[in-house]
């Protein structure tokens, strides 16, 4: 991976595996770069998708749970519960 931040507020897009033990491998190197971003000054963004985004918001936490053993960030907020049955139309 090369990546290059050339402005203040760099933007990830990570498409993660359906498999949440799949990405571990694939964080080490943004593991690496976002500390470093983030003593230069950087605000990084970062987008974590999976195919159906089912596994999105618990892969974001290990990603952040990890950054956090590397620099001091605040804890992370608890997410809102997810509803028992899915939403079945719009309206």
């Amino acid at each position: 991976m090369h990546a290059i931040a050339t402005a203040k507020h760099p933007m990830i897009r990570f498409i993660g595996h359906p498999e949440i033990e799949a990405n571990l491998p694939f964080f080490g190197a943004w593991l690496h770069k976002l500390p470093e971003w983030i003593a230069q000054g950087k605000q990084p963004y970062l987008m974590i998708h999976t195919p159906d985004n089912d596994f999105a918001p618990q892969l974001a936490v290990q990603l952040y749970q990890q950054l956090q053993q590397a620099i001091a960030l605040p804890d992370l907020a608890p997410f809102p519960a997810t509803p028992e049955q899915p939403q079945l139309s719009m309206f």
